[in-house]
């Protein structure tokens, strides 16, 4: 009853903050990009909520309980390298007044071709993405009211289609309410944890002789002290790993729903202050979902979940009370939520405007683009919705995945627009599709030849070829002719 009451409560925060949206959508700009009107406060609650999702609070915690600090090595990591990347990116975005990620590749390059091309990876890959959120909504929910997984996954699949359908007028302002109860949950739950101890460092001289297996059904045995130790790789080789950190960094780096954030922001000031502060904001989320790992840890060696995925939620319902652990289950579903609405944004835009705007119909009116965003956005959120009856097993490494797509088709495009005057449109084509092609190859084979247990993370020869393809036919195909034959 305590977890239902925070859950009501919580649902109606959602509905007034979600509403308050609605009437300033005008046009595609003030949907998509909020007119490029978000100050400071409101373009750090909306990036940083964005950034934290179900594979932060739920996946990479719990990996953290059963790997240790190794599983801060070789992903987190990587994920304040891709932070500091897109820093770069702020004085390119903002020359053009552009309103999607995929219309940059389109006025810089001269090409529509490659705008919906990259339109539809997005697509694709932020559909997949999304379902990492609805199964994160799905475990929590239904341990926290004790209903079936499918139903409570038919709720977060209500929550994430009200709060898009204001576009991001309406995702970043249920953005700030979400950061604060992401922040407020894990710094209570800090405390619990180290009230529990005594001290921080109790947490960390107990957790030295931690030498059991986590999960019972898992291979693989920490030795004694093993789970501070920050270079261990589990059951997985280390160059995989490593390869692993290089991905995540890329994806990150050029993830298209953080760079829209820069376009949204309302000058170039606050668009390098937004991702540098929310940096700041991560260095102190990311150390307290650490700290409750690890305290979590000593305090349950083994623990009888079936995945890592479902270690956070039961550290919660085992470890605090109803009441404050009501309230951290809330942070994780803000998070959740947070996440799950950027990412249908992106799906709406990319159809509506980088491809049927852009190919289907130019003259398209703003309130029948508006109303096919919507819809696109319904069947990008239902199809998410299907894919999550089955969801996939450890939502940290499909992540990765995911992200690794990403980064062999928008990293080079975007940083080759940065450190590359000569890159052109012929380049950014041949390299978009090189690297896609790299990708999809690669998976195959791994599916075929590997069962599923890459040697290498697929990042990074996507990125290379798509790289060397990129310089190779920018440089055969002369500046000037760029321009022949476009129709642009």
């Amino acid at each position: 009853m305590t977890y239902l009451l925070f859950f009501i409560i919580y649902s109606i925060l959602i509905i007034v903050f979600g509403k308050y949206a609605f009437d300033k959508i005008e046009d595609s700009k003030s949907f998509y990009i909020a007119n490029g009107t978000l100050g400071l406060f409101i373009g750090v609650c909306t990036f940083v909520a964005t950034w934290f999702s179900a594979t932060s609070v739920i996946a990479l915690s719990g990996s953290i309980f059963v790997y240790g600090v190794s599983s801060m090595t070789y992903s987190l990591l990587g994920w304040f390298v891709g932070a500091f990347l897109l820093i770069s990116l702020v004085p390119i975005l903002r020359r053009y007044q552009i309103r999607t990620i995929p219309e940059f590749f389109r006025i810089h390059y001269y090409s529509k071709d490659l705008q919906a091309t990259c339109a539809a990876v997005i697509i694709i890959t932020h559909i997949l993405y999304v379902v990492i959120q609805i199964r994160g909504f799905g475990v929590v929910v239904s341990g926290m009211l004790d209903i079936p997984y499918t139903m409570s996954i038919f709720l977060v699949y209500l929550f994430i289609l009200y709060t898009t359908f204001g576009g991001l007028y309406s995702v970043a302002r249920t953005d700030a309410l979400n950061f604060f109860l992401i922040l407020i949950g894990i710094l209570m739950a800090v405390y619990l944890i180290i009230d529990r101890f005594g001290s921080l460092g109790e947490i960390f001289r107990q957790a030295y002789y931690i030498n059991t297996t986590a999960l019972p059904h898992l291979d693989y045995k920490n030795t004694e002290g093993s789970l501070l130790n920050p270079f261990i790789h589990g059951n997985y080789p280390f160059f995989f790993m490593l390869s692993a950190f290089i991905g995540w960094a890329l994806g990150k780096a050029s993830n298209p729903q953080y760079a829209i954030r820069i376009v949204a922001a309302k000058d170039n000031k606050t668009a390098r202050n937004m991702i540098l502060v929310s940096i700041l904001i991560f260095l102190i989320l990311y150390a307290g979902l650490f700290i409750i790992s690890i305290g979590g840890r000593v305090l349950l060696p083994v623990v009888p979940v079936d995945s890592i995925d479902d270690v956070f939620p039961y550290i919660i319902q085992s470890v605090f009370g109803s009441k404050p652990g009501g309230f951290v289950m809330i942070s994780v579903l803000a998070a959740v939520i947070s996440t799950a609405n950027s990412q249908l944004l992106l799906i709406g835009s990319s159809f509506s405007y980088d491809i049927y705007k852009n190919i289907i119909n130019p003259q398209v009116k703003e309130e029948k683009l508006l109303s096919i965003n919507r819809w696109a956005i319904l069947i990008g959120g239902t199809v998410a919705l299907f894919f999550s009856f089955t969801p996939p097993g450890a939502m940290l490494l499909y992540g990765s995945y995911v992200w690794g797509v990403i980064a062999s088709v928008f990293f080079v495009p975007l940083y080759g627009a940065v450190l590359w005057p000569k890159g052109n449109r012929f380049g950014a084509q041949v390299g978009v599709y090189g690297g896609l092609l790299t990708c999809i190859i690669l998976y195959g084979l791994n599916l075929l030849l590997f069962s599923g247990k890459d040697l290498i993370h697929s990042a990074i020869p996507g990125v290379l070829v798509a790289t060397t393809l990129y310089i190779f036919f920018s440089l055969i195909k002369k500046q000037g002719e760029k321009y022949e034959n476009e129709g642009f």
